[in-house]
């Protein structure tokens, strides 16, 4: 019978939670680009970045979205 000696099931378990919460903040990640890509698509289409001021799109995104 094989047993792991304590060190090994704990990094045993934290290599697990761990992976599991990347995992799960890519997949959040991935559920708000689409939102984003949405909603940017949304103030390009719509065209109610004029109503802030700037005369294009693109120059909405550089005063807005550049980080």
């Amino acid at each position: 019978m094989l047993t792991l000696n304590r060190s090994e099931t704990t990094l045993a378990l934290d290599y697990s939670n761990l992976n599991t919460s990347i995992q799960e903040t890519f997949t959040a990640i991935d559920r708000f680009e689409c939102f984003a890509v949405d909603e940017i698509l949304l103030m390009r289409e719509q065209q109610l970045y004029l109503k802030a001021g700037y005369k294009s799109f693109e120059e909405y995104c550089q005063h807005e979205l550049s980080a």
